[in-house]
């Protein structure tokens, strides 16, 4: 990071009063790539909007919805409006993990590809992969909830893949186990989510293609 961590005082103290336990976990795609920034009166980047970048601070539903949802506070115009609301949703227990380290552009065609050759499920589980999403969420096993659970908003090619059990992804597997593998493949029709993810719960993309603060509440 290109400044001190935004969760700690110059003392190194945490920011927030109680250390919150991971309770929420999103699973979106990746990273975007970046734009040229441009920077508003008070450090504000209004070109990028990457979500754990305090600079960034253009609007993106993938932020959007959940701080509504959460009712967190909003995070434009400046950087501290930023950091607010990241805070608001750790104390809440939210934490945004990426499938996909790549921030590059991705389309359909993209996706279909990452998919069908197995791209997709090799960075949810495989243990040949080091960064496999199981693999980050394992290493942090000890900062869970008893209760944890995890929602999809990455966009609805790769949510669906993951989601609809005829593709075999299996839940992950992690200590505590968390409400996560009894959630999992729930059906839960709602007619704003994105058709590709049919009714399935924890798909919280909706059908103009990102997460609304609706499908992640009933997600969870």
């Amino acid at each position: 990071m290109p400044y001190p961590h935004p969760f700690f005082d110059a003392d190194g103290n945490p920011r927030l009063p109680e250390i919150p336990c991971i309770k929420y976990i999103l699973i979106g795609e990746a990273r975007p790539p970046l734009n040229p920034p441009i920077y508003n009166d008070c450090g504000g980047d209004t070109a990028n909007t990457y979500f754990y970048n305090i600079q960034h601070v253009h609007l993106t539903p993938w932020l959007t919805a959940p701080r509504l949802h959460w009712d967190c506070p909003d995070y434009r115009p400046c950087p501290h409006n930023k950091v607010q609301t990241l805070l608001c949703l750790a104390s809440k227990g939210v934490l945004l993990l990426d499938l996909f380290p790549f921030a590059i552009g991705y389309n359909l065609a993209l996706r279909h590809l990452l998919n069908v050759h197995g791209v997709t499920h090799n960075f949810w589980d495989n243990h040949a992969n080091p960064y496999n999403l199981q693999n980050r969420i394992n290493a942090n096993h000890n900062l869970l909830c008893d209760d944890w659970d995890l929602s999809l908003v990455a966009p609805c090619h790769i949510s669906a893949q993951i989601v609809n059990p005829i593709h075999g992804f299996p839940p992950i597997a992690t200590m505590p186990v968390g409400l996560h593998p009894a959630t999992f493949n729930i059906d839960l029709e709602d007619h704003t989510r994105c058709p590709l993810g049919g009714d399935w719960r924890k798909v919280a993309v909706s059908a103009a293609g990102f997460p609304t603060a609706h499908l992640i509440g009933i997600s969870f």
